[in-house]
């Protein structure tokens, strides 16, 4: 196969390798007429990283064209999942200039067998590879030496790293990440400092995940970053002191004594915004607290969750 692509994949779990390929999709973007994007191993058939690359502005493609295999097909039988891989990217490789592969995730006790895996992948698809590595809670030198035995591990299976991205480094050390990267002999080294808005889900992803109902609120603010977790299970006064900016609010549904107090802390100066609301218990809202804030115009999401507050705020 003729060199059309780039590998972006990285040794180990939440490093961000997701947010560094949509960034070189719009770099990728404004030099090329076309870029496809390709996901050769998903968990499940709702990858939200495929969903979230496809939602650029520069990809024509569809869910089924971008992804390759599951996970338990490529562990029991990689053979035959290789070869799938290699003709559903060689259908994407002829529509495109470009095509930007991001690797599988590195959940759990398989975490090894797929990071050989996906070097075989990138060796067979000839994409040259972009490694992230996570600089999270590491010393520089502990980034240097995840980065020098990942790409020992892609180099062994033919594979040419063409650069390395240590992300979510602490700022205090980044200096020192980018100098011991310097050292190991690579085309391209970069460091990012870690981010907080930026490893934050969506308030959209939040329900999502808790499978909450949405009972009022802004719809558009669903995109927006929940950037923490409050639960507030005791009296208003004690609850507005500890509000942070962006957070999510959770208490439970017979709580609802609670929801006026936090939404005029929403919409006054002297209190950070709130991102959501999530009741628990699954207890509806009662008549007239509906019909007060029907009549308060929230903005804030708010969302009935079935199960209880702990394993809501955990």
């Amino acid at each position: 196969m003729t060199n059309k692509s780039v590998y972006v994949t990285s040794p180990d779990g939440l490093g961000g390798k997701s947010a560094i390929a949509l960034c070189l999709i719009e770099a990728l973007s404004r030099q090329m007429d076309s870029v496809g994007v390709f996901r050769p191993m998903v968990r499940d058939d709702n990858d939200e990283v495929a969903k979230a690359l496809l939602a650029h502005s520069g990809i024509d493609q569809t869910y089924e064209e971008t992804i390759g295999v599951l996970t338990d097909a490529a562990l029991d039988d990689p053979e035959a999942a290789l070869s799938e891989i290699i003709s559903k990217y060689g259908a994407l490789q002829d529509r495109f200039d470009t095509v930007v592969v991001v690797g599988s995730d590195y959940i759990g006790a398989a975490s090894p067998t797929e990071l050989a895996f996906n070097a075989r992948v990138a060796a067979n698809l000839n994409s040259p590879v972009l490694l992230v590595v996570s600089g999270r809670d590491r010393t520089p030198e502990e980034v240097a030496a995840s980065v020098e035995h990942a790409t020992k591990q892609f180099e062994d299976l033919h594979n040419h790293v063409i650069g390395v991205i240590a992300n979510r480094v602490d700022p205090v050390s980044i200096d020192q990440v980018r100098a011991e990267l310097g050292t190991l002999g690579l085309s391209f080294c970069a460091a990012l400092p870690e981010n907080e808005l930026l490893r934050a889900p969506s308030v959209r992803a939040q329900f999502r995940a808790l499978g909450a109902k949405f009972l009022m609120g802004d719809e558009s603010a669903l995109d927006r970053e929940s950037l923490g977790t409050v639960v507030a299970g005791m009296t208003l006064p004690n609850v507005l002191t500890r509000l942070e900016p962006e957070c999510s609010i959770v208490t439970a549904s017979d709580r609802t004594d609670l929801l006026p107090g936090l939404l005029a802390a929403h919409s006054s100066d002297s209190f950070p915004n709130l991102a959501a609301i999530f009741l628990t218990g699954g207890y509806p809202l009662p008549d007239s607290i509906r019909k007060l804030l029907d009549g308060l115009k929230v903005q804030v999401p708010i969302g009935l969750v079935q199960r209880g507050t702990f394993w809501t705020a955990s």
